[in-house]
């Protein structure tokens, strides 16, 4: 798979998957992230696997790298670690 663009057939990302993907890189995990933004830990889960999937991303650290790669998000502005 060519890695310097994204998949083809969804090239955007929601805001709601910016979001989610920005805790993630800042090592968030699903619980965590959750109760930050007050959504249930299964919308946290589903929210990740739409953008792995139309980030054409293995897991949530692939996909990450991969948003950034591509402009989706900024590595520069990610909110702090979020622990439970």
């Amino acid at each position: 798979m060519d890695v310097t663009e994204p998949a083809v057939a969804s090239r955007e990302l929601t805001d709601h998957e910016r979001r989610i993907l920005r805790h993630v890189a800042a090592g968030g995990t699903n619980p965590a992230i959750a109760q930050h933004l007050y959504l249930s830990v299964d919308t946290v889960k589903s929210t990740l696997h739409s953008a792995c999937q139309k980030l054409g991303a293995r897991n949530r650290a692939h996909a990450v790298a991969l948003a950034a790669q591509w402009g989706f998000i900024t590595l520069d502005h990610v909110v702090p670690v979020l622990r439970l």
